[in-house]
């Protein structure tokens, strides 16, 4: 949004939206391009584009997912985050690697949301980006 004033950013990522099977907005960059600051409104707002999954990334409070009608909240880990740089990013490339891998919505953001988690912990975007057995340990305690 820093690149285009708030009306263009609105535009073009609505008519986005309204392409997509998958949507993974975060909740504070969701409430910018809104206007809507409760976390409800803001997930009837992308609903109404009727993504085949929404995923709610809601930082230091894990993310909610909706899909086939039903709604999860995921709690993050418990963490000393140092860096959120490129959490977002660690969270949208953990989810969908896992669907790919065939696991449902709910399953691939409880991973993602570890993934980020574990990430915020590191300074920069990539360096502490986890592998999949860091995010599976982090997952058993």
């Amino acid at each position: 949004m820093n690149l285009w004033g708030l009306e263009e950013a609105r535009s073009v990522i609505n008519k986005t939206a309204a392409q997509a099977d998958i949507l993974l907005p975060s909740l504070d960059e969701a409430q910018i391009l809104t206007g809507l600051n409760n976390k409800e409104d803001v997930i009837r707002f992308f609903l109404k584009f009727e993504p085949e999954i929404l995923a709610l990334k809601c930082g230091n409070e894990g993310a909610t997912i909706i899909f086939e009608g039903r709604a999860e909240h995921i709690p993050a880990l418990n963490v000393n985050a140092i860096d959120t740089s490129g959490a977002g990013d660690t969270f949208a490339g953990a989810f969908l690697a896992r669907m790919v891998q065939g696991e449902s919505p709910f399953d691939a953001a409880r991973f993602a949301v570890a993934a980020a988690g574990i990430s915020v912990q590191g300074y920069g975007a990539v360096s502490p980006i986890p592998n999949r057995k860091q995010v599976l340990e982090a997952m058993m305690t």
